[in-house]
Parts: structure tokens; C-alpha cells; sequence
């Protein structure tokens, strides 16, 4: 996915955030979060606004992401398993 991802701030006070949306089952469609996602508690009011307004243009409309790449196959959560066993154990 970082084919494209052009960020020159390699920050270790940044992570790299992607938005995701797969319109079927074979493509990926994927846009990165502006200026990435801080880890600093002074930066996260304007990462939240930027993250929704994101999100916002993304549901607004039949709005294309800026990346496109084709998925054989199936994607694997793999929290599912640990998320399952967690619910199932907490309805005994």
C-alpha cells in the first residue's frame, strides 16, 4: 500500500493512517490520512478533523479514493478469532 504514499515526514511521533473501502471483492480502494496521525496530545483535535472531514467527503458522494489496488482472494482479519473467543467468553 505504500506504493504512491509520497509523506516525507517519516516522524516517529506520526503513524501512517489509511482510510479503506473494498467495492468488491476483488479491489481495494485507499486514501492516506493528511500529514499522517500524531502521537502528540497538542496535534489530535486537528488529526480528528482531518480524519472526519475524510471520512465525511468519502460518504458524501460517489467519491473515489486515490488509490486503487486488486485483491486475489480473501482479506484475513486476523482479530476476528481473538474478537469471537472474547464474546463467547464473556456470554458464559
Amino acid at each position: 500500500m505504500t506504493v504512491g504514499h509520497e509523506y516525507a515526514d517519516q516522524s516517529p511521533l506520526l503513524l501512517q493512517v489509511a482510510l479503506l473501502w473494498r467495492p468488491d471483492p476483488e479491489n481495494l480502494q485507499y486514501d492516506w490520512l493528511e500529514n499522517g496521525w500524531p502521537l502528540e496530545e497538542n496535534d489530535l483535535k486537528v488529526s480528528r478533523r482531518r480524519l472526519v472531514r475524510l471520512v465525511d467527503w468519502f460518504l458524501d458522494g460517489n467519491q473515489l479514493m486515490a488509490y486503487t489496488i486488486g485483491m486475489p482472494g480473501e482479506l484475513i482479519d486476523e482479530n476476528a478469532e481473538v474478537t469471537l473467543s472474547w464474546v463467547q467468553g464473556s456470554n458464559c
